[in-house]
């Protein structure tokens, strides 16, 4: 059988993929799974400078700002924080925004 000619994904897409099945499962419970041990932090974001590495077609000498900063995007510490300050904003601006529990 012959095998079919490759074709590749311009960046756009390649972008689009991350923000569509890798960013929404970093941004699911980030407040909660980011005041775990380091160790297994550690590991989810040498996965997501992994995959960040393969979608932009980088090689391991480029340095992971560059990686966080061609996709307009946060390291997962960063993020963290980013989401705490939104939630807390949202508590202080926006109370009626905010689920029922965090009303009372």
């Amino acid at each position: 059988m012959k095998a079919l000619p490759a074709f590749p994904l311009n960046s756009r897409i390649l972008q689009m993929i991350y923000f569509s099945f890798i960013y929404p499962h970093l941004l699911y419970g980030i407040q909660v799974y980011t005041n775990t041990n380091k160790a297994a932090l550690k590991k989810l974001m040498v996965l997501n400078n992994k995959i960040l590495r393969i979608l932009q077609q980088q090689k391991t000498r480029v340095h992971t700002v560059e990686l966080y900063k061609n996709y307009n995007t946060l390291p997962i510490p960063e993020l963290h924080k980013y989401q705490l300050l939104m939630l807390v904003h949202k508590f202080v601006y926006h109370n009626d925004k905010l689920p029922p529990a965090f009303v009372n």
